[in-house]
């Protein structure tokens, strides 16, 4: 459904131009129809759920309608079977080495430069050899196991890591390798949780920090760290334009939501046919002037939602029939542009 959903949504500003529909109307009355979908799928997972419990022992009900949805390709669903899988097992790897975190996003070949990625779909991992064809680590989904120790596959490993986990990682092993990448994290920017490594980390850390005060001493530089250093600066200036793009959303949706208040007021306040009209009408003009000024058109009927409460599915309606009408006058679709 989801899937389903986000093709549904990018082909919304197509529906809206073959129609003659304002973009901000055919996104709200998408908004209705994906929530009732929603709600609709969820009340079958109810029952589904339901009638597995009426034939499985009850430590059983769960992990088998998990294996249900996953069947169906849902990959939340696969996450949540590695997540069990991983717990099962958890006690027994912990002197694997390896890499650990929560999974934010589903399992996938990731590109590493110099690296060649296997997938097996059937056990649901990911085995990545290098160019000389050795296996050099093993992606698991919640976690990455070690196979080559080298400087090179544990730098790949803790940057895939980092991708994965959002930068944070677990160590496990033997004490060695633990240190060893530990160091190698912090050199790398990446947060070790392990309480028994956090002396190590801030050795690591206060050895960087006197390698800075230090700029008369000469010392070479890892392709690791300058790696590290323009990863961060990369990020800085994502975080910077993505902060200006969202101020931007924000002060165009604030000019006009009031006038989508009033609407709304209004129509919720109307007593006849022809005051909810031109409420209707109001309303989809501010949609239209939030639209025009790059605002968050989601976000305004978000609000609408929020504001109508149960009213909204009715007003909705009212506002379905209202642009249909406006077609019809314009002559349909390309009429009038």
């Amino acid at each position: 459904l989801a899937s389903m959903l986000r093709q549904e949504r990018k082909a919304l500003p197509e529906q809206a131009r073959q129609t003659g529909q304002p973009l901000a109307v055919v996104q709200s009355l998408w908004a209705l129809k994906a929530a009732q979908e929603r709600e609709a799928l969820q009340k079958r997972q109810a029952a589904e759920r339901k009638a597995l419990s009426a034939r499985l022992p009850r430590q059983e009900v769960w992990r088998k309608w998990l294996e249900q949805q996953a069947e169906r390709g849902d990959e939340a669903a696969l996450a949540a079977l590695r997540g069990i899988r991983y717990r099962e097992q958890r006690n027994k790897n912990k002197a694997v080495d390896g890499i650990e975190g929560e999974e934010l996003d589903p399992l996938r070949k990731l590109t590493l430069a110099g690296l060649e990625a296997q997938v097996d779909a059937k056990r649901q991992l990911v085995l990545y050899r290098g160019a000389d064809g050795r296996e050099k680590f093993t992606d698991t989904g919640p976690r990455i196991v070690m196979h080559d120790k080298s400087d090179e596959s544990l730098e790949a490993a803790l940057r895939m890591a980092a991708q994965k986990f959002g930068s944070k990682v677990d160590i496990t092993g033997n004490a060695e390798f633990r240190e060893r990448a530990a160091r190698q994290a912090v050199r790398l920017g990446i947060e070790v949780v392990d309480a028994d490594l956090q002396h190590v980390v801030a050795n690591e850390r206060a050895r960087m920090q006197q390698a800075r005060k230090s700029p008369f001493v000469m010392r070479p530089v890892s392709q690791a760290e300058l790696d590290a250093a323009a990863q961060e600066r990369a990020l800085r200036v994502a975080e910077i334009i993505a902060q200006a793009k969202a101020e931007q959303e924000k002060a165009a949706v604030q000019l006009a939501i009031p006038e989508v208040d009033a609407a709304l007021q209004t129509w919720q306040r109307a007593t006849t046919p022809q005051v909810r009209q031109r409420a209707v009408a109001q309303w989809m003009q501010g949609m239209e002037r939030i639209e025009r000024q790059g605002g968050d058109v989601a976000a305004a009927n978000a609000h609408s939602r929020k504001v109508l409460g149960g009213a909204y599915t009715g007003f909705m309606r009212e506002v379905e029939t209202a642009a249909r009408q406006r077609q019809r006058g314009r002559g349909g679709p390309g009429i009038g542009n």
